[in-house]
């Protein structure tokens, strides 16, 4: 599937209440099929940044537009994902574009268009790029645990741990020399469903302290690196 909608709830949680949501959940969490996942995303912007500006003001309505990789891309023939995510009032509509690593540069600075794509959907990345006139603007990282609750495979839980970003060597062929977005025991959970969360699942979340919490990890990667500037100033 390349077209995703539905409704997505973040938290930030320290290591402690990971370990006791896990062991209170016990076998109704699922291992999904690709349980483990070593993420890249390549953030695009406006050479002003005005996508994440725009999304630490918190609006109503929202977009951003990254390339990911499952693991780091090998090279040009590796596959990434072109995804444009638009999100209004904690409802996600997210869609993509399946390429190899060399047809998405190719289509960020010649206009090459990759085939076989979704016509709809690159009309819709066609518009973003024409319109935001998009370059790399950060690079994150984090390992990414996802589940489901036994029963309701519409209602996914994941796990983000070691977020980690940098500004420079924008590509996604280089993993090192990056920068902790958080601390290195906390997690961003998010509970993704179709509707509502079971009552069960929102009580015991209550019981553990667990309160959504908006977590934008490439704006707090931006306000990172403003804040590393800073320093070195």
């Amino acid at each position: 599937m390349n077209i995703f909608r539905r409704v997505e709830q973040k938290y930030l949680i320290t290591k402690e209440q990971h370990d006791a949501l896990l062991e209170a959940l016990g076998d109704r969490l699922v291992k999904d099929q690709y349980f483990y996942n070593d993420m890249y995303n390549l953030y695009l912007d406006t050479p002003n940044h005005d996508l994440i500006i725009q999304s630490m003001e918190s609006p109503l309505y929202k977009e951003k537009i990254r390339v990911r990789s499952y693991g780091l891309a090998e090279n040009n023939d590796s596959k990434v994902y072109l995804e444009i995510k638009k999100k209004f009032d904690g409802t996600s509509n997210k869609r993509r574009i399946s390429m190899t690593l060399g047809d998405f540069w190719k289509y960020l600075e010649k206009g090459t268009k990759p085939k076989d794509a979704n016509p709809r959907t690159l009309a819709e990345m066609d518009w973003a790029f024409q319109k935001y006139h998009l370059i790399p603007s950060i690079l994150v990282n984090y390992e990414r645990y996802s589940y489901y609750l036994r029963g309701n495979k519409d209602l996914r839980i994941t796990f983000d741990h070691n977020v980690r970003y940098r500004t420079h060597k924008l590509d996604l062929t280089n993993g090192d020399d990056m920068h902790h977005v958080i601390d290195k025991n906390s997690y961003i959970m998010e509970i993704k469903s179709l509707d509502s969360l079971p009552l069960d699942l929102s009580r015991l979340l209550a019981k553990l302290k667990i309160y959504p919490r908006p977590f934008s990890k490439p704006k707090y990667a931006y306000i990172k690196s403003i804040e590393r500037e800073k320093q070195h100033v």
